[in-house]
């Protein structure tokens, strides 16, 4: 039997030798006037050009050295066609061809297709290459600027004729220039993502792309001053090279040129990552790391410490690119446009905001995968090589990406309404800092994941999957640091909350239509605190462990949490600000922490009961006590039934007392779990006359530091939340505070 199967094998095998021998024997032959033929349809062309990928079988140019001719001149087309075709959908599929080509080639010890190809692509770099270095080196002809000239009533003399027509023969010559800067970075980006392109260009132009393309970009940012002070203010806003009367398309280009810029930068950091790691003998595998033998792993601990090694790689190539690259992704979060109230007025056209987003959202998708391609946690490696090359100065990648995210936020919001969801919005706003904060969660920025898991509810059911996922993840590396975004998402959601609570009428006798108009007011502020229950819902969702030992492991670090959001509920200012709130304005929150309150076991949550205490009694001494609203001090007291902690005894008669005729009561331990499940997450409805909300000076919407000691490395087993990282009833420092966003637009 085994050797009649092993027979079938072989007849089988002879049998798909014979056909695929039949296909390029009968196929190869046509391919060359096909291709020409066709390549000016999109679709035929596309399909043409993934059949070429197969003609390189050893045994077919074995068989057949006359099929070598016909193979040299399809591959000499498809260059051809790369560098000439007008439509972009069939330039990748080309590329993908030809690297398929070479590398089957060189596994079939195939040398003269490898040569063929190799041949083909080095040419092909290298023009492309020294056009778009003769591109962007050369100069536009230099003009005078228009003076104006008194109005006479002669006929128009023909030399001014010519002037204005070799005028717009610059013009359009500096247009053409632009198409074609935007067409060869295309191209050299889409060989750049499949081949390692590094082998072929005559000489690392990508500094010298880097500058030019800052400088266009440059010229173009809007809303940046003018070096000469001029009588016009539109001038300092707009730039000269908008007001020039060409084309749109113009500027859409350039903007498309900046992304395949990013592109082109990115994916030839990343071969030249791959190249540096194979010469530095570094593994990925952590299995051959830990079959190292002693003398190696000796010597790598010795150079754990040794800055001397970091600094000798200063000069490094992927060191100086990967800075280079960074400042430019800064250069392209200062085309940012602020926001304007009226948008009517606005001197900003559609043209203007298009160029602004494009260059954004390119720079964005950027970031996500550079802070990837070079993680924070390499800072921490043996290898001197990877520190040095680790990405850990980001706060302007991070202060950009997430300032433009906000300013578009209503794209994700939008899709709520949507009766079939754009899934293509939502991976492209949230996949580029799901990857981000994947590759460096031990050390991310808690701020910017709350702006990102805030979209867990009230952005569609795709952003919610994307995002229960993205927390799963993230519990698996590090629970403990989940838990701090969601304090630092939570707590930001509801201060926005607050800020945005409805203003009193000013008027004595207000008209119906300025009461209706409160009325909406406060219902679209219920319903956005129903959002927040739902967020909050949704977040506790993500922590709720799925196993005995990780709800053990979980204990502790949520008490911390509870303990942080208790006093930040019981608090009146941020640390470090002169503002206060009214006392208990911020009681509300408890509410947020119902969900989380559940899933901490009764017996644990008996050691919160003395800081609650505490902290009612601090709350209770406060000498503005009496203006406690009561929907907050309703909201104190449903959170103490939930978590059994003692409370005022009648909150409502307690209002406008002395705090010393307020009692204090202790809620039994057997409360009914029908009327705790009726109570929890009741929506606040404020009075329009009495509102707790209302800051003895202001309102601070400034998200403070998370209170928190040095973290450590925690060993110890039994109860008590054995193996936690962080076991002591505190949260890690928000250390990253407002300095993500403030880093770019002090820059601005």
């Amino acid at each position: 039997s085994s050797s009649s199967s092993s027979s079938d094998k072989k007849k089988k095998k002879q049998t798909l030798s014979t056909t695929t021998d039949s296909f390029v024997t009968t196929l190869l032959p046509l391919m060359n006037n096909l291709l020409r033929q066709f390549q000016t349809d999109s679709n035929c062309l596309t399909n043409l050009a993934s059949l070429c990928q197969y003609f390189c079988s050893s045994e077919t140019m074995t068989h057949h050295p006359k099929l070598k001719t016909p193979l040299r001149d399809m591959v000499q087309t498809l260059v051809d066609i790369y560098g000439t075709v007008g439509d972009e959908s069939s330039l990748p599929v080309i590329v993908e061809s030809l690297a398929t080509l070479m590398e089957s080639s060189h596994e079939n010890d195939n040398s003269t297709v490898r040569a063929l190809c190799q041949t083909q692509l080095s040419q092909l770099t290298q023009n492309l290459t020294e056009r778009l270095l003769e591109l962007l080196q050369s100069k536009a002809p230099a003009k005078e600027p228009k003076k104006k000239k008194k109005k006479r009533k002669t006929r128009r003399s023909s030399t001014s004729v010519d002037d204005d027509d070799e005028e717009e023969d610059d013009d359009n010559k500096e247009n053409d220039k632009e198409f074609a800067i935007h067409r060869c970075i295309q191209r050299l980006s889409i060989l750049a993502k499949r081949i390692r392109i590094q082998e072929f260009w005559p000489h690392d132009f990508r500094q010298e792309l880097v500058d030019a393309m800052t400088k266009r970009l440059e010229e173009r940012q809007l809303g940046a001053k003018t070096e000469d002070d001029t009588d016009d203010p539109m001038e300092n806003i707009i730039p000269l090279i908008w007001q020039k009367e060409i084309s749109t398309d113009v500027h859409e280009a350039c903007s498309h040129a900046t992304k395949h810029t990013l592109d082109f930068l990115l994916a030839c950091l990343a071969w030249d990552l791959y190249t540096a790691k194979q010469e530095e003998n570094l593994s990925v595998d952590k299995d051959e790391d830990e079959d190292e033998d002693d003398d190696n792993k000796e010597e790598e601990e010795e150079d754990e410490n040794d800055d001397t090694k970091v600094e000798e790689y200063a000069d490094h190539v992927i060191v100086q690119q990967r800075d280079a690259l960074v400042e430019f992704l800064g250069t392209c979060f200062q085309q940012f446009l602020p926001e304007e109230e009226d948008e009517e007025d606005s001197m900003y056209t559609d043209d203007h905001i298009q160029f602004s987003d494009t260059v954004q959202l390119a720079a964005l998708q950027t970031c996500g995968d550079l802070r990837s391609l070079l993680p924070k946690s390499w800072n921490q490696a043996r290898s001197p090589f990877l520190r040095a090359v680790a990405l850990t100065e980001d706060q302007v990648l991070i202060g950009g990406s997430i300032r433009y995210f906000r300013s578009k936020t209503n794209d994700l919001r939008d899709q709520e309404e949507l009766d079939v969801e754009d899934v293509s919005t939502v991976h492209r706003w949230l996949l580029p800092f799901g990857r981000s904060l994947v590759a460096n969660w031990s050390e991310s920025n808690r701020r910017e994941a709350g702006y990102v898991f805030a979209h867990s509810v009230g952005s569609g059911r795709a952003a919610q999957d994307l995002l229960l996922a993205l927390g799963q993840c993230c519990k698996r590396m590090d629970p403990v640091r989940l838990m701090e975004t969601h304090m630092a998402t939570l707590r930001t959601s509801f201060d926005a909350w607050l800020a945005h609570e409805p203003e009193d009428v000013e008027s004595e006798r207000p008209t119906d239509d300025e009461m209706a108009a409160f009325a909406a007011a406060e219902e679209d502020h219920r319903d956005e605190f129903e959002l927040l229950l739902q967020q909050s819902k949704c977040l506790a969702q993500m922590l709720k462990p799925n196993k005995k030992a990780l709800e053990a492991k979980l204990q502790d670090p949520m008490l911390a949490f509870l303990k942080e959001g208790i006093r930040f509920a019981f608090s009146v200012a941020d640390e470090g600000e002169e503002d206060e709130l009214l006392p208990g304005a911020r009681l509300t929150f408890l509410l947020v922490l119902e969900h989380f309150g559940k899933l901490c076991k009764p017996q644990n949550a008996i050691v919160l009961r003395d800081y609650w205490t505490e902290q009612v009694s601090m709350l209770q001494r406060d000498p503005d006590y009496d203006q406690a609203h009561q929907d907050d001090l309703d909201a104190m007291e449903q959170f103490a039934k939930l978590m059994n902690f003692p409370v005022t005894a009648a909150a409502s008669s307690s209002v406008g007392q002395s705090p010393k005729s307020v009692l204090v009561q202790d809620y039994d331990d057997d409360v009914d779990d029908d009327e705790e499940e009726d109570s929890v997450a009741q929506t606040p409805r404020r009075s329009s006359v009495s509102r707790s909300s209302v800051a003895r000076s202001s309102v601070s919407t400034a998200l403070s530091p998370l209170l928190e000691e040095e973290e450590e490395e925690s060993k110890s087993s039994g109860g008590g939340g054995g193996g936690a990282r962080r076991s002591s009833v505190s949260m890690d420092t928000l250390e990253e505070e407002e300095e993500d966003n403030a880093v770019v637009e002090d820059e601005s």
